[in-house]
């Protein structure tokens, strides 16, 4: 139980992450709105996907789900930072 409540927490954290970035680099938002978007959206999305990984019985079968959505979503996050800086 406790492994699951750390992947919860760090993987979900991560991904959450991850995925809101690619919402503020993908989108035409303004920073303040962007900041709340974030803030509010960001909580949502991380307590949804903590709940989904417990929803999991197999730790594999979370794993094998979760993981290329977190590399797909990095790799988007890098293109772009590789891009915007000179």
């Amino acid at each position: 139980m406790w492994f699951r409540t750390l992947l919860a927490v760090f993987l979900a954290g991560a991904l959450n992450s991850s995925l809101m970035l690619n919402i503020g680099l993908l989108t035409p938002i303004e920073r303040a709105n962007y900041a709340l978007l974030s803030f509010v959206g960001g909580f949502i999305l991380w307590s949804a996907l903590a709940t989904v990984f417990y929803c999991y019985i197999n730790l594999k079968q979370l794993l094998v789900i979760s993981l290329p959505v977190l590399v797909v979503s990095a790799s988007i996050n890098t293109f772009f930072a590789l891009r915007i800086t000179p």
